[in-house]
């Protein structure tokens, strides 16, 4: 996005976006999503005859041959509500997601702790049957229990949508801990600690521009390893008979516009990891 604009904030190869209009369109590129600055520049590099008319002639006809060859004249493709209503959400592509979440899961080590209790059965209402002696499952982890995690980039609260600020609906995601305690068996007991945090904003910095009148972006680093973090997520282990730990990434490093320089659990998840393994809790 903007590639035309970043030949001169990022990568500082033209003097202004007029110049990199020029650039771009003798360059050969057809489309442009960045308007109306470049659709303002390009005109202006016509005027300072940066462009020959004749390119920008050429690249209309590059894009008008492709829609005309891909029948958009005769059929707009315009959007279809009741198709859309069919489609999006629709039990079979639903039930393909579900098996593809099952088939993407790797058990790297099992030490006889799964199936829980020797494995449990549906009751018929996609709850566990219960049996045996009630347990407590502790939840555990900053993505135990995170919307923003279920769903990634490009979803609210990411940045990218900026009609959603506050994120999507809260009922249309399932966290991990959504999902335990609708299918652990009744009297079981399901608890919850977030344990650790991530990531936090290093300054006060937001998306805009700066000061210098170039693209700002907000910085995020490690947070901190919180003890009474970790006393409450031990304490929540060490009171259960099972502990789910769930650590991860957050949309605040990775993401379109966004990039982190390590694959290694950020903030005071490691932490988390080795206080939860010292109790003993499987």
């Amino acid at each position: 996005w903007d590639n035309v604009g970043r030949m001169v904030y990022d990568q500082r190869i033209c003097a202004d976006y007029v110049e990199a209009a020029a650039v771009a369109v003798n360059s050969g590129n057809d489309l442009i999503m960045a308007t109306p600055a470049f659709f303002e520049a390009a005109q202006e590099a016509v005027g300072r005859g940066l462009v020959d008319e004749e390119q920008i002639d050429d690249a209309v006809r590059r894009v008008l041959r492709l829609k005309f060859e891909l029948g958009l004249f005769e059929d707009p493709r315009t959007p279809d509500s009741e198709r859309q209503a069919k489609v999006i959400g629709c039990r079979e592509h639903t039930d393909l997601n579900l098996e593809t979440a099952r088939r993407c899961l790797v058990l790297l080590r099992n030490e006889g702790i799964l199936p829980l209790e020797g494995g449990l059965t549906s009751d018929g209402t996609g709850r566990a049957a219960s049996r045996g002696t009630p347990r407590t499952i502790a939840v555990i982890g900053p993505n135990a229990d995170s919307p923003e995690a279920m769903l990634g980039d490009w979803a609210g609260a990411s940045g990218q949508v900026p009609w959603m600020p506050e994120g999507h609906p809260r009922e249309l995601v399932e966290t991990v801990l959504d999902g335990l305690r609708a299918v652990a068996p009744s009297g079981w007991s399901v608890t919850h600690a977030r344990g650790a945090d991530i990531a936090g904003p290093a300054d006060d910095r937001e998306w805009g521009i700066g000061p210098d009148g170039q693209p700002q972006a907000p910085v995020f680093t490690p947070a901190p390893v919180l003890q009474d973090q970790l006393e409450q997520a031990a304490a929540a282990a060490e009171a259960a008979d099972y502990a789910v730990v769930v650590v991860g990434d957050t949309i605040a490093l990775t993401g379109e516009g966004r990039s982190t320089a390590t694959l290694d659990l950020q903030g005071g998840q490691i932490a988390l990891l080795d206080a939860v393994a010292a109790t003993g809790t499987p």
